[in-house]
């Protein structure tokens, strides 16, 4: 009996060692940086990719913005936001048609869904991405308002093309 209840727990552990996916690596053609010298040296020096391709997968890092001087409510805010990654995306042959995922945070949420929803229906149609909103205290950068990051689905072969 002892014998038979080894080979089912072998049989069991070699299973879920069969089913568990191998460690993705990064390489050099997977991370998408900014192709700007400029941009990519300040995302070098803090330690991060803008994105990075994994699987047929792209993993948008969040992008901050903040009201600029002048502006009466949040939605020039949110389009820059939008906007950014929007340039990512297309750097990878992607649109917002292939956006799988949407994390946002915000700041005051009760003062900013009602124009975040209007910009980012401008972006996301349907069918809609899967979306989480979360309130924070603050973002990395302080007088950001929000900061949102995204999961995209990439056509085969996608990598990053610079202009």
């Amino acid at each position: 009996m002892q014998k038979k209840s080894i080979l089912v727990v072998a049989a069991l552990l070699g299973g879920f060692a069969a089913a568990a996916p191998a460690h993705a690596k990064r390489s050099e053609a997977s991370v998408v940086m900014p192709c700007k010298p400029e941009q990519r040296r300040h995302l070098e020096q803090a330690g991060y990719a803008s994105a990075v391709i994994s699987r047929g997968m792209l993993y948008v890092s969040g992008v901050a913005s903040m009201q600029r001087q002048g502006e009466a409510d949040f939605q020039p805010a949110f389009t820059r936001i939008f906007e950014s990654i929007g340039r990512t995306l297309a750097s990878v042959g992607a649109t917002w048609d292939d956006v799988v995922d949407v994390t946002s945070y915000h700041t005051d949420i009760d003062a900013q869904m009602e124009q975040f929803g209007k910009v980012s229906a401008q972006y996301l149609k349907a069918p809609f991405p899967t979306s989480t909103v979360v309130g924070v205290n603050r973002l990395i950068v302080p007088q950001a308002i929000a900061e949102l990051k995204v999961v995209a689905e990439l056509p085969d072969g996608a990598k990053q093309v610079c202009p």
